[in-house]
């Protein structure tokens, strides 16, 4: 009987890409599978200025400190998420959402397709 796959919902406060998580960013990529389909999510930060410099940021901060190569998708605006950005959350092994504000987020994503995405991509991993 095959082993059983389990998903880990890790919920960071503040900090998520300082040099103090590298190491919990990576004992949680060593749990992900070969293909290693990662996605940053930009809806908590993507009101702020300075967004693409956040998602730059992030991007870089995991591929130099994690060696996780990740894929920025917005995950917001009309109907709170294109048909891309709902199909790259659903291939994923790992979605990171964050800096920035989860109620901003979370706003975004109630009963839209992006939530639906995430409620979906969580289950599948745990079951």
């Amino acid at each position: 009987m095959p082993a059983q796959r389990h998903g880990v919902l890790a919920i960071i406060g503040s900090g998520e890409t300082s040099p103090t998580m590298v190491t919990v960013h990576k004992r949680l990529a060593e749990r992900l599978p070969g293909s290693r389909r990662c996605v940053l999510l930009e809806t908590p930060y993507l009101f702020q200025t300075n967004a693409s410099g956040v998602s730059a940021k992030a991007t870089a901060y995991f591929a130099r400190s994690v060696d996780l190569s990740v894929t920025a998708v917005p995950g917001t605006g009309s109907g709170a998420g294109s048909d891309a950005d709902v199909a790259a959350i659903r291939a994923a092994d790992w979605v990171f959402a964050g800096p920035g504000s989860p109620s901003y987020a979370l706003r975004h994503w109630r009963g839209a397709p992006v939530g639906h995405a995430l409620r979906d991509r969580i289950r599948a991993a745990t079951g």
